[in-house]
């Protein structure tokens, strides 16, 4: 299940380039706590195992629906950005907004063709499909 997404941490209180990341529990308390609220409310929240080499049999598949929700939540931001007009309103035309990891694969893809209006993220989804 997906929660809605309800703004729980200023923008304008968020760390921006100084090596941090929003969320950090030591940079950004506020947003690492809303990370923990929004990750209870999920029913996902799980204690780091003791043991490192137990982390993929006792959390790795939880680690992995809390990645797929974020991932859903990114796609529903973006696609309601566009949807409102926010983007192009504030970009003075549609932009793409590219989901990404550290590697693009197709499920990168897939992901940002969601997020944009049909056609707009092609350039894109063509160099991930063909490299």
């Amino acid at each position: 299940m997906l929660l809605p997404l309800e703004p729980q941490v200023p923008v304008s209180r968020c760390p921006r380039s100084r090596g941090s990341f929003i969320g950090d529990l030591t940079r950004d308390p506020d947003g690492a706590a809303a990370r923990r609220r929004w990750i209870n409310e999920l029913g996902l929240w799980y204690d780091e195992p003791a043991n490192p080499e137990d982390w993929v049999t006792t959390v790795g598949s939880t680690a992995a629906r809390i990645e797929a929700n974020f991932n859903q939540a990114c796609v529903q931001l973006a696609r309601g950005l566009h949807d409102d007009g926010v983007i192009a309103t504030i970009l003075g035309r549609p932009v793409p907004v590219v989901l990404h990891e550290l590697e693009y694969y197709e499920a990168i893809a897939l992901r940002t063709e969601t997020a944009n209006p049909r056609g707009l993220a092609d350039d894109f989804t063509a160099w991930v499909r063909t490299g």
